[in-house]
C-alpha cells in the first residue's frame, strides 16, 4: 500500500477553540438583551457576559471574586472607549495593520482573507510564542465574528433590532468585525499589565483563574457585543499626517507604516485573465511600456505621506526593460485603481494611480517608484 504524500503545513492557530465559545456567546448574549430593547443597559450587557462565561469554564466564583471580573469587564469597556492598549512595537505593528486593514477593506468579502493572511504572518513572524498569543488570539476571534456577523447582515434573527438603523448593517459590519479583535487585545494587555489599579485588578482575578483564554472571551463579547448594541465610539482622530495618530491633542502615537509584498506587473493589466495570475501573488498595477505581457516583477509596496512607494530588486526586473528604466521615466497609460486586496493590506480604503509620466530613482540594490 502506498504511502500517502506528505502535505506541507506552514502554520497552525493554537487558539481557534475560542472560535465556538465566542459565537455561542454572541447568541447567549443576545437572548438577554433583546427583551430590553430599545433601553438594554450595559450593567445588563456585564451581567450577561459573565453568567456566560463563567457557565462556560464550569466556574463558582464567590461574591468578592464575582465582583473584581465584573469590575474588570468594566475596565475592558474603558479600555475600548479610550483606545488603550501597550505592546511591543513589533505586535503594534501587525496590531495596526489587523484593526486598519479590517476598518479599511472597500469590499466586506475581502476581511476575512485580510484576518488570516496576517494570522499567517504573526505566525511566521519569528516572535515567541507568548508575544503571538494575543495576536493570535484575535485572528481566531475576527474569523469567527467575520463567518458570525456576515450570516446575521442577511438573516439578524434576534440581533435584528440592534442591528437596524439609518446606517445599513452591511457598512457596520467591518467595524463589528474590527471590535471583537479590539476586545481580545485590550482583554490580554490588560490581564498581562503590571501596573497598580483595575489593571492589577484583571490580572490577579485572571491569572488566578488560569485561563488567557477566558480573558480573551470577555473581552471579545463585551467589545463586539457593545459595539453592536451601543454603537460605541473610540476616542481616536486620525491626523492627516500619516506618521501619526493622535487619540488626544496632547498625545501623540506613533503610526506604523505597512510594507507589504506585491506583484510589480509590466505591460497592462486587464484583469486576472491577463496581465497575472492570481495564484501567483497580488495584481491590481499595470505599467504599459509597449504592448500588453504577463511580465511580473516581485516587489514591496508602502504608503508614506500620502503617496504610494514601490520598491524592486534590480534583479527581479525583466532583461528586455532595462533600457526603459536607464531613461528614469515610467509612463502610465490610463489611471489605475488599487485592487482591494492591496489597499486593506496598506490599511488605506482606496488609492488611484493617475495616467501620466513618472520619474523614479535606482537605489538600494533597485528601483523606488512613487506614484
Amino acid at each position: 500500500m502506498a504511502a500517502s504524500s506528505p502535505t506541507r503545513l506552514n502554520y497552525v492557530n493554537p487558539y481557534t477553540p475560542i472560535a465556538d465559545k465566542f459565537t455561542s456567546g454572541l447568541d447567549s448574549i443576545i437572548t438577554v438583551l433583546d427583551p430590553l430593547y430599545p433601553d438594554p443597559t450595559i450593567s445588563s450587557l456585564v451581567d450577561s457576559v459573565y453568567t456566560y462565561v463563567i457557565t462556560t469554564y464550569a466556574q463558582t466564583p464567590d461574591p468578592a471574586s464575582e465582583q473584581n471580573i465584573k469590575s474588570s469587564i468594566y475596565a475592558i469597556i474603558n479600555g475600548y472607549l479610550n483606545y488603550q492598549r501597550a505592546y511591543s512595537p513589533e505586535q503594534m505593528a501587525f496590531i495596526h495593520q489587523l484593526i486598519g486593514g479590517t476598518l479599511a477593506c472597500g469590499n466586506p468579502e475581502d476581511i476575512q482573507w485580510h484576518i488570516l493572511d496576517i494570522e499567517q504572518q504573526v505566525a511566521q513572524s519569528g516572535l515567541s510564542v507568548v508575544e503571538q498569543a494575543p495576536l493570535l488570539y484575535a485572528t481566531a476571534v475576527g474569523s469567527a465574528g467575520y463567518e458570525y456577523w456576515a450570516k446575521k447582515v442577511s438573516t439578524p434573527g434576534l440581533w435584528n433590532n440592534y442591528m437596524t438603523s439609518f446606517t445599513p448593517p452591511i457598512v457596520k459590519f467591518p467595524y463589528w468585525v474590527a471590535s471583537a479583535m479590539q476586545g481580545v487585545l485590550i482583554a490580554i494587555n490588560l490581564l498581562n499589565a503590571v501596573d497598580k489599579g483595575s489593571e492589577t485588578t484583571l490580572q490577579d482575578t485572571f491569572k488566578l483563574q488560569g485561563m488567557q483564554a477566558q480573558t480573551a472571551l470577555y473581552g471579545a463579547l463585551t467589545v463586539n457585543a457593545g459595539k453592536v448594541v451601543f454603537n460605541w465610539q473610540q476616542e481616536i482622530v486620525v491626523n492627516t499626517n500619516p506618521q501619526f495618530i493622535t487619540r488626544k491633542p496632547d498625545v501623540v502615537v506613533p503610526y506604523v507604516r505597512y510594507v507589504i509584498n506585491i506583484r510589480f506587473v509590466w505591460g497592462t493589466y486587464m484583469g486576472n485573465d491577463s496581465g497575472c495570475k492570481p495564484s501567483y501573488g497580488w495584481c491590481g498595477i499595470d505599467i504599459s511600456f509597449f504592448s500588453a505581457n504577463d511580465d511580473s516583477s516581485n516587489g514591496t509596496a508602502e504608503i508614506i505621506d500620502g503617496k504610494l512607494h514601490l520598491h524592486l530588486k534590480t534583479a527581479d526586473v525583466p532583461q528586455k526593460y532595462t533600457q526603459q528604466l536607464a531613461t528614469g521615466v515610467i509612463p502610465v497609460s490610463r489611471d489605475i485603481q488599487l485592487a482591494n486586496d492591496i489597499c486593506c493590506k496598506l490599511g488605506i480604503p482606496s488609492y488611484t494611480v493617475r495616467a501620466g509620466n513618472y520619474n523614479f530613482t535606482k537605489c538600494c540594490e533597485g528601483y523606488h517608484f512613487i506614484f
